[in-house]
């Protein structure tokens, strides 16, 4: 059984290119399924560069890390 502080480990022939080469922590399992996030995919862009557009700034930047919903319907 999954709960939350598991981690998922993508095995080596994993086909869907989502999670292949994944580490995901499990952060929430409920009736609406599991929420987990990707601890080992850091992306190019930081924070601060995504948020600049708004006009915000971060005293302390960070990385930010490939991720996602697989259920586009939901944050």
């Amino acid at each position: 059984m999954i709960t939350a502080g598991d981690l998922l480990i993508a095995p080596p022939r994993m086909r869907d290119s989502r999670f292949r080469k994944s580490v995901m922590l499990v952060t929430q399992v409920g009736l609406q399924g599991v929420q987990a996030m990707a601890v080992n995919r850091p992306m190019s862009r930081s924070v601060n560069e995504v948020i600049e557009d708004l006009n915000r700034h971060l005293d302390e930047d960070h990385v930010l890390y490939w991720g996602g919903p697989v259920a586009n319907h939901t944050l």
